[in-house]
């Protein structure tokens, strides 16, 4: 059983990522792109007690002027 894989570019020689390292950044990366996603979305909700729920959106009311 290989300890470590390796691989050269331009004549240097790399250590490559273990299975695990590359699948956490990858879970990561997609996570925080969901998390964004959400906050921009939440960013857009608003609440009144006796409105309830509605979303605001900035553009429109700028582009209706």
């Amino acid at each position: 059983i290989p300890l470590a894989d390796y691989y050269i570019i331009a004549g240097v020689i790399y250590q490559a990522p273990d299975l695990g390292s590359v699948i956490n950044s990858r879970v990561l990366t997609a996570v925080h792109g969901i998390q964004s996603a959400f906050d921009e979305a939440m960013s857009y909700c608003r609440y009144h007690p006796s409105k309830g729920y509605w979303w605001h959106f900035k553009d429109h009311e700028e582009q209706g002027r």
